[in-house]
């Protein structure tokens, strides 16, 4: 029978330092998804032989793009305070890594795309987090 995953083993964690990599997880998340996107390129061409005949669809590797979203409760804690200066700074290149239990896990420059924080009166704040992928990521499928 197949093992069931747990959602909340879906995580973002941010580079806290370099040699050797460190990475921290964005705590709060209470909700999350990730999107890999291929968007192909038409290399679609008529046959030289006979181009007045069926034109097939061909397509080549195109833009892939890598999309995390997490929302929760905000946890005031030195990552968060990081992450909140990459937005605020326009930093698009941080290290971030995804890591998709029983799939694998994804590493590279993730921009964040948008942040966005709500409270009510008597409860705690809450934040929606949006972080794209900003280059060449790297994919370690689980073993």
């Amino acid at each position: 029978m197949a093992v069931q995953k747990k959602g909340r083993a879906l995580i973002i964690k941010r580079r806290t330092s370099t040699g050797p990599d460190v990475y921290t997880t964005v705590c709060g998340m209470k909700a999350r998804s990730v999107t890999i996107n291929n968007n192909p390129v038409d290399v679609s061409v008529p046959d030289c032989v006979a181009p007045e005949g069926v034109v097939y669809a061909a397509q080549a590797a195109g833009v892939q793009a890598w999309q995390f979203t997490g929302s929760g409760l905000y946890d005031d804690d030195a990552n968060w305070a990081a992450v909140i200066n990459d937005v605020a700074t326009q930093v698009f290149d941080t290290y971030y890594q995804i890591v998709i239990p029983g799939i694998g896990t994804v590493t590279g420059p993730f921009c964040v795309d948008g942040l966005s924080f709500s409270g009510s009166e008597q409860g705690n704040m809450e934040f929606e987090g949006t972080w794209r992928s900003n280059g060449a990521v790297t994919w370690a499928a689980e073993a």
